[in-house]
């Protein structure tokens, strides 16, 4: 009877330990936000046991939405025109109910919608799609709103410069609505700290020349991270080719 008991309790501890360790990931420091919602689609993988993943975002002053990351499993291979159908469902989701095999919850940031959770079960052979875990997954979706709040403010705060020049906008209570906006509104927030710089750069004496050179240096310094990341999202799609090629070599038939 206790050993029965235990065995109970370490299949019911199992579920919890898999959430708990969700939470853990989506809330770590991550290098950016397109690093934190990269890590949390691979976190609805493997907590609900999704086929797919996405988060759709909301863009500053732009009325159509956008798939902003994705994943799927290695299996189920993203189709033509997936990411219209995600956004579309998305669309339609406040006024439809949730199907069985597809889910989507809204990402609020300050009481403001920034995006979109979705995932997607996989049918099996001959039946409908199974259905997800709604209130886990709107669990999800509320923690992943809070951790990129967290990781945006993180990332501010990590630059002093960026800190001043936010908090002497002119505006009462700058510094709290400009945090915000670097979520919902991220270009409106990088105008106010060139903005800040330029003054600055000009109160310091330097002349248009010279700022000119910083300008430059600017530009050159972000074509090499553009660069970078280029090559590792090429070395990324390379790895993922590879994964599929050796799965689809494993299930071929022998001759």
């Amino acid at each position: 009877m206790v050993a029965g008991t235990t065995k109970a309790g370490a299949r019911a501890a199992k579920p919890l330990e898999q959430s708990l360790e969700a939470l853990r990931r989506l809330c770590a420091q991550h290098d950016g936000v397109e690093s934190l919602l990269e890590e949390a689609t691979q976190v609805i993988l493997e907590v609900l046991g999704a086929a797919s993943c996405a988060v759709v975002w909301q863009d500053e002053d732009k009325p159509t939405l956008r798939v902003r990351a994705r994943r799927h499993r290695v299996e189920s291979a993203a189709g033509n025109g997936q990411d219209a159908q995600v956004i579309a469902f998305v669309t339609r989701s406040g006024a439809a109910p949730a199907q069985a095999g597809e889910l989507a919850a809204a990402l609020r940031v300050g009481g403001r919608i920034v995006g979109y959770l979705y995932a997607r079960s996989e049918a099996k052979r001959g039946r409908r799609s199974a259905g997800l875990d709604q209130a886990l997954f709107e669990a999800l979706a509320e923690h992943l709103a809070f951790a990129i709040e967290t990781q945006t403010l993180r990332q501010l705060l990590a630059s002093r410069y960026a800190t001043i020049a936010l908090s002497r906008d002119g505006q009462s209570g700058a510094l709290d609505l400009n945090f915000l906006s670097a979520v919902t509104h991220p270009e409106k927030v990088a105008r106010i700290i060139a903005r800040s710089f330029y003054k600055d750069l000009r109160k310091a004496g330097f002349e248009t020349k010279q700022i000119l050179v910083v300008a430059t240096e600017l530009i050159d310094s972000l074509n090499v991270a553009l660069r970078r990341t280029k090559a590792k999202t090429a070395e990324s799609a390379d790895s993922t080719n590879s994964a599929q090629s050796g799965v689809g070599a494993q299930r071929a038939p022998q001759g």
